[in-house]
Formats: C-alpha cells, structure tokens, sequence
C-alpha cells in the first residue's frame, strides 16, 4: 500500500547483492572464494537471479511504476588485483548479464552500482540498463571509455550520475546544490560530442548520491538528499525546460 500511495514517483529501486560480490565474499571448504568453486558459483548465480527476479515480481505488482533492479557490487572494485588475477572480464560479464536476463524477464529495467573505480567497459558492454557509479570520485576513470560511453547511450541505456558525495563527512558539509551542479557541468562537457549536446545527456541520466547513506549521520543523509533534489532541479530547469 505504501508503495501504491506514491503515484508521482517515475520508477521504483530494488537491489540484490551482486554474484561477484557474494561468491567473494563466501569461502568453500579449504578457505578459497566461493568463485573459485564451480558448484557454488552456480549456485550463487542462479539463487541471486531468481531472487532478483522475484523482487522485480513482487514490486511490480501494486504499481504501475517502472521497476529499477540493481545488482550491488563493490567487490567489482577489486578487479585486477592479485586476489583476483584469474578472472576473466568475460566471466564477470557472462554471471551480470544472467542476473540482468532474468530482470529482463519479469519486466524490470537492470543496474548495477560499483563503488569504486573497475573496468567499465566490462560494464558498458554488458546487458545492463542502468549504470551507476561514484562521478564526485572516480569521474576521472570513467570518462576515458568515452566511445563505449557513448555506445552504451545509444541503446537506449542510463547513467546514474553519482555527483552528490557520500564518502566523506567534510564533503558534504562544504558542497552546495550550486556546486555540485558546476561539477555536472564540467564532468557532462568531457563526454559531449556532436549531436549529443548536455540536454541529451541529461534525459539519460539520473542524478543520484555517489553511494548509500546508511552510515552517515540522519543530517548528512538528510542534506545528500536535498543536494541531489537540488541538482536534479537545477539541471532540469537550465536544460531541459
């Protein structure tokens, strides 16, 4: 009912944990990550699609809003490092694009969110809708995939453009809804190109907080989203008037 009652709201969010996050952050028997052991890798992969198509179900069912389904995962962050030396990009893509697929199937748009900096052409090439990511941090690593960027736009998918930081008490306090959309700016022109101008990144982009605000302060959390109304709004009203 609760859910029904916001008939204004565009889309609605769901999350589930993502396969490579979960399968390392579990260990077999010997104290290897779960990824390694080919039985629970499918097992995790199949229970957290069925699980991600389930909640799709289940929050399409009271309202007409577009379901939004992302696969959380910061352990993408770790991609490359020692740890994880033996895994193939293919891999990752193969085990995101299952879970999107089965999104897919029960009508739901699929994201994924990554906390830090990875291989976003991993990511842009994927089966994914909604790509979310911290731009306040790690715009920097994200704008040199410029063409897969723009690739990826033109299959109609989203960037869900983290601006508003989340990180760091001292950020949140200094930033206003005026500076951060100075930020928007300056990032959005790095990426523009002929005949894909600010306006046209803008309808395929969602201004979000650069991560979760579980672990602020009620305050903090409170002005990261006013901040991100505050950009919303300020980058409608100047772009898309």
């Amino acid at each position: 009912k609760a859910i029904a009652d916001h008939t204004d709201a565009v889309a609605l969010k769901g999350q589930v944990t993502g396969p490579f996050t979960m399968l390392t952050g579990i260990k077999d028997q010997e104290g290897r990550a779960g990824y390694f052991d080919d039985t629970i890798r499918e097992m995790v992969i199949k229970g957290i699609s069925m699980k991600a198509a389930w909640q799709t179900r289940f929050l399409s069912a009271d309202t007409e809003q577009q379901v939004v389904m992302t696969i959380d995962e910061p352990a993408l962050a770790g991609l490359g490092s020692s740890a994880f030396i033996s895994v193939t990009t293919a891999e990752i893509q193969e085990m995101i694009n299952e879970v999107a697929d089965a999104i897919h199937q029960e009508n739901g748009l699929a994201g994924i969110h990554v906390c830090a900096n990875t291989d976003w052409e991993l990511l842009l090439e994927s089966k994914i809708d909604v790509l979310s990511f911290d731009a306040y941090s790690f715009f920097d690593k994200f704008a040199p995939q410029k063409d897969k960027i723009h690739a990826y736009l033109d299959r109609g998918s989203i960037i869900a453009w983290g601006g508003v930081p989340t990180g760091k008490a001292e950020d949140i306090e200094k930033e206003t809804g005026d500076s951060l959309t100075a930020l928007w700016e300056a990032q959005a022109e790095l990426l523009t190109e002929p005949g894909r101008d600010k306006a046209a990144l803008l309808r395929q982009t969602f201004i979000t907080p650069s991560c979760g605000t579980g672990s602020l302060t009620p305050e903090l959390a409170g002005k990261v989203l006013d901040l991100t109304k505050t950009v919303s709004d300020n980058l409608r009203a100047r772009y898309l008037a």
